[in-house]
């Protein structure tokens, strides 16, 4: 085990922005509802893929979480932490919601040791554009992590019918976003 990773780090304040290498790693996901998202998490959440500590930040919709218990089993105390955002969609209230939560994951570092990478998991119904640009635009958000990629899940089954609805813009933007 890399013995850099699971040290403390110490923690600039907010207002410093860290070096770009010092900025944890973060991994949206993103896709239509019923894509699989949820389903590519725990995957990449079970198998070992040598991800160190981790952090999972879920969005849901509706006020009764369903995703996160699909991957609370993943999580010890010491491998990460889980968050559930479930007052909204993550794209309209993405700088109010998000920014507090890295903040806490951030200064959580100097106790709990390094973070090695941030996955945040979007509503099904996400706009991926300001979510992306929370993470890139002169925000806390953007001072304390970089976006290192960013996934799509496409539904092969169902997706071409959502695409083709009017009902569903949402589907189109993060196909187009990909």
């Amino acid at each position: 085990v890399d013995e850099r990773r699971h040290r403390h780090r110490s923690c600039p304040p907010l207002n410093v922005q860290p070096a770009p290498e010092d900025r944890i790693p973060v991994t949206l996901i993103t896709g239509f509802l019923g894509s699989g998202k949820t389903t590519l998490l725990n995957r990449v959440l079970a198998e070992n893929h040598d991800l160190g500590r981790v952090a999972v930040i879920q969005n849901e919709f509706g006020a009764v979480g369903i995703d996160d218990a699909l991957t609370a089993e993943h999580f010890s105390s010491s491998s990460g932490d889980e968050i559930l955002l479930n007052n909204g969609c993550i794209c309209c209230t993405v700088k109010s919601d998000i920014t507090p939560v890295l903040e806490r994951l951030w200064l959580g570092q100097a106790e709990h040791g390094r973070l090695d990478r941030i996955l945040v998991e979007t509503t099904g119904l996400a706009r991926p554009s300001p979510v992306v640009q929370a993470f890139i635009h002169g925000t806390p958000a953007s001072w304390m992590t970089r976006v290192d990629a960013m996934i799509t899940v496409f539904d092969a089954l169902h997706g071409p019918a959502h695409l083709q609805r009017d009902d569903t813009q949402e589907s189109v933007e993060q196909v187009a976003f990909a």
